[in-house]
């Protein structure tokens, strides 16, 4: 797994690439709740237009960054699910705990029309 962390404009952008799987799904949490606790962003944008598969332990780790986020008051949205993840997130309903937006800056407008 590959990750980037970005800050702009008061919305946090996590960048996940390649796999997001039981390997990689603590250093994701380890390193979003680093990031957040840092960050103070109004909320934070998760692009997964470069990731190839995730499994259920990666999805738990989506979760629990989500969990994170709203214990400090902010959300996580989603953009670019490409579709053998998308296949994961229909198959466990995810769709209906996640936002999804078609693009980061429609994503990124969110956050100030919730506000």
């Amino acid at each position: 797994m590959k990750m980037a962390f970005e800050n702009a404009d008061g919305v946090g952008t996590v960048r996940i690439a390649d796999r997001l799987d039981a390997s990689s799904a603590g250093e994701l949490k380890t390193k979003f709740s680093k990031f957040q606790e840092l960050s103070g962003q109004k909320g934070f944008v998760f692009d997964l237009k470069d990731l190839a598969t995730i499994d259920s332990a990666g999805l738990g780790a989506l979760v629990s960054c989500l969990r994170i986020a709203r214990t400090k008051g902010v959300e996580i949205v989603f953009i670019g699910l490409q579709s053998e993840p998308r296949m994961i997130f229909e198959i466990t309903h995810a769709f209906q705990i996640f936002k999804f937006f078609d693009d980061e800056k429609t994503a990124r407008e969110s956050f100030e029309t919730a506000h």
